[in-house]
């Protein structure tokens, strides 16, 4: 069934890059074709699919632990399927970064070579998630850079301002990556990977994600006052105050609520926040 190769390349997450990317599509002055902005979605998405599947095979050990319930633990589809899977939402996905243009095909490719050090043990050396704090920052640098690839369709000048947008989306989904970790510690510490929870703990974790989430806000806010961020991303200040409800929910309950084990709906508001204050005219 589609809906298992889907869930194997975790297609929750590969809509959240695709609202970043229409986050950096609305944030930009210079107006896209709607081929553009579909051959920049396309190319995010299937780029998401085709790594997370990818890693859903080499985190077999992990996954015994965390994910019994996985499409290939639970064997409703072979490593060797999703394996093909991987290979041609990657191969689909460097074909219309191709289209899109000569930028947008080497970050693309950088990416796929990214996820494949990241999730893949080479002989005589670890894998980029096996390397204490660079799994995390490795994760969230490649969500940051997509904003950019309307930049790339468009061929419009790199505008200083989007730097703070991008560390806005390092922010959050290193805050995304800390919660997945925590998920996993069991299985993470039982395959030897050391992680931020693994050494420090659910509440220190839970310090750390408050605090990141704290300089999100404090980014965005002197971006817009200070720094000639527009002002209607405002709106993704509610990303934040959604995070500090959650982590205020997380923290008080067991690790098994509703709202640590449910996926983040951050990152697929991003995009949509984006569009509606740009609507609006704030």
């Amino acid at each position: 069934m589609l809906a298992d190769y889907l869930t194997a390349g975790r297609i929750f997450l590969a809509l959240g890059i695709v609202s970043v990317v229409v986050l950096g599509a609305t944030y930009l002055d210079a107006s896209l074709s709607l081929e553009m902005i579909a051959l920049s979605v396309l190319t995010a998405f299937f780029v998401t699919l085709g790594v997370y599947s990818f890693n859903q095979v080499t985190d077999y050990e992990e996954d015994r632990v965390n994910k019994p319930n996985s499409v290939v633990i639970s064997g409703r589809k072979s490593p060797r399927q999703i394996l093909y899977f991987s290979f041609l939402c990657k191969a689909l996905a460097i074909a219309l970064a191709f289209a899109i243009g000569q930028a947008a095909f080497l970050l693309i490719c950088s990416v796929v070579l990214i996820g494949f050090v990241y999730s893949f043990k080479l002989p005589g050396l670890v894998r980029l998630k096996e390397i204490f704090i660079v799994k995390n920052i490795t994760v969230s640098t490649v969500w940051s850079l997509m904003v950019i690839v309307p930049v790339f369709a468009s061929n419009a000048a790199f505008q200083p301002e989007f730097l703070i947008v991008m560390a806005f989306v390092f922010l959050h989904n290193l805050m995304g990556v800390l919660n997945a970790d925590l998920k996993d510690t069991d299985g993470d510490l039982k395959s030897g990977l050391k992680t931020i929870p693994g050494v420090v703990g659910k509440n220190g974790t839970l310090l750390l994600i408050f605090g990141l989430n704290t300089l999100a806000l404090l980014l965005l806010v002197l971006g817009i006052a200070f720094w000639d961020v527009k002002s209607y991303l405002i709106l993704l200040s509610l990303v934040s105050i959604w995070r500090y409800y959650r982590f205020w929910v997380i923290y008080r309950k067991e690790l098994n609520h509703v709202y640590f084990r449910m996926e983040d709906p951050a990152y697929v508001l991003l995009g949509l926040l984006a569009v509606m204050g740009r609507i609006a005219g704030l």
